[in-house]
């Protein structure tokens, strides 16, 4: 199950998310009470599996006692034969629902994004932390 490493991932990436914003000491003295993610359908992250990897691997760390909020994010591709984006019935098959035509160049949907921190205070600490390297799990697992 690689999500444990996902999510010890996530947790450094908070960490330095909240030393950076100025709500933590080096040695993370913040309480995180929330963080929530985009996950697209191909990034390779099942929600349970992380949901139960992060309430493990959060033990005795910044995030432990927080909520993880997954907001799962559309699958997006680019019609070359219709020339707009679109968004594909099965995810398994890449194909525009117009005209039915291969869509191989995928525009999101593999991604993993932190988009929030909520600290114990209600203040939001990051959002939109992601970078999109066309692999699953890009931001948060490669480090």
């Amino acid at each position: 199950m690689h999500e444990i490493s996902v999510v010890r991932s996530l947790i450094d990436l908070v960490e330095e998310q909240l030393v950076a914003e100025g709500a933590a000491d080096g040695d993370g003295a913040a309480h995180v009470s929330a963080v929530t993610v985009g996950l697209g359908p191909l990034s390779g992250v099942v929600p349970m599996a992380m949901r139960f990897a992060f309430d493990v691997a959060t033990f005795g760390t910044v995030l432990q006692g927080a909520r993880l909020d997954i907001e799962t994010n559309d699958l997006v591709v680019w019609c070359d034969a219709c020339h707009a984006e679109r968004v594909p019935v099965d995810v398994n098959q890449l194909k525009c629902p117009v005209c039915r035509q291969p869509t191989p160049r995928v525009l999101r949907g593999i991604e993993m994004e932190l988009l929030r921190i909520e600290v114990s205070d209600g203040g939001v600490v990051a959002a939109g932390a992601a970078e999109d390297s066309g692999s699953p799990a890009a931001n948060i697992e490669e480090k």
